[in-house]
């Protein structure tokens, strides 16, 4: 191999070598102009509604998958009631991804179907972007409280690589389920609506208290799920901490024994509580890998076939 193949190949390598390093660092943030793959991105209206998804409250709306592959990045905005908090109170996100119950003459909006997949994301799993500033209204759909304006804050927050990604197929519309725990009680966190609309109306469901495993019965299955959990720390919903306060112990036992054989729960579509205009929610799945990844994919490819 002559002197300026070799400079060439030792070249490519190292483009290889930084772009792989930087990939992870220069992904972590989606921003205006990124690959998406869904219908479009649901951007967030710097000047909308946060609405309360702070467990047990869940949200969801909906998106029609553009390009088959796995759910590997999640990215969503977020805001606190009245500026009380920041996102280092954030204990875990529950995501869960549903199939699609389409509107019908009984059904007269569409609303998150069978579970396909979910996970619950520690800390250490999600990254955040902010604050970003805005006069932004609080809405609670299912206490009907509400305030515009109420805060001035809102963040990004970013989950990236997801571990058993779900995978989509490209043409189908699927619900994404968020639901966040935070560390402290007494605050409030709200997902924030979205300047685009897609499709039906996003919906608001309450989990059932004591439902651990989310199949919408209160049973054994969950006693036996609170059990196995019995005084862990740093658990969420599905490890039966229905309190929110990071422990397994008896006041989430409680709850389970109060909702025993309860079943549920209910989903209710999204209004602006003034207008009573359709409310969608500020989110976007992105393509995995990176663009960066494939560059140093490509420069890889390249420097086998010159060898």
């Amino acid at each position: 191999m002559s002197y300026f193949k070799i400079r060439y190949a030792g070249g490519i390598l190292l483009l290889c070598v930084l772009s792989i390093l930087l990939a992870p660092q220069a992904r972590a943030d989606w921003i205006v102009g990124d690959p998406y793959k869904m219908h479009y991105p649901q951007l967030p209206d710097p000047n909308g509604w946060d609405v309360n998804f702070t467990a047990p409250a869940v949200l969801a709306d909906d998106w029609r998958c553009s390009e088959t592959g796995p759910v590997s990045d999640i990215h969503f905005w977020i805001s606190f009631r009245g500026d009380q908090a920041d996102p280092g109170l954030i204990n875990s996100i529950h995501a869960s991804i549903h199939s699609d119950v389409p509107a019908d003459p009984v059904n007269t909006y569409s609303h998150p179907g069978d579970l396909l997949w979910e996970y619950d994301f520690n800390p250490n799993l999600f990254t955040i972007a902010g604050p970003f500033t805005g006069q932004q209204g609080w809405y609670d759909p299912v206490s009907g409280d509400f305030a515009h304006p109420d805060h001035l804050l809102y963040w990004q927050v970013n989950i990236t690589n997801i571990p058993d990604a779900f995978v989509q197929q490209q043409g189908t519309i699927y619900w994404l389920d968020l639901s966040l725990s935070l560390a402290t009680s007494g605050v409030n966190v709200g997902w924030k609506t979205s300047q685009d609309h897609f499709n039906d109306d996003a919906v608001v469901a309450v989990k059932l208290p004591g439902d651990a495993n989310g199949d919408g019965v209160v049973n054994l299955a969950d006693l036996q799920i609170l059990g196995d959990n019995w005084m862990a720390g740093g658990a969420a919903w599905a490890q039966g901490d229905f309190t929110g306060d990071g422990l397994v112990n008896l006041a989430d036992l409680q709850i389970l024994g109060d909702n025993w054989g309860a079943s549920g729960p209910l989903w209710k579509d999204l209004h602006d509580p003034i207008t009573g205009e359709s409310l969608d929610l500020a989110f976007v799945i992105t393509p995995e890998p990176s663009s960066l990844v494939l560059l140093a994919l490509s420069g890889a490819a390249m420097l086998r076939r010159r060898r």
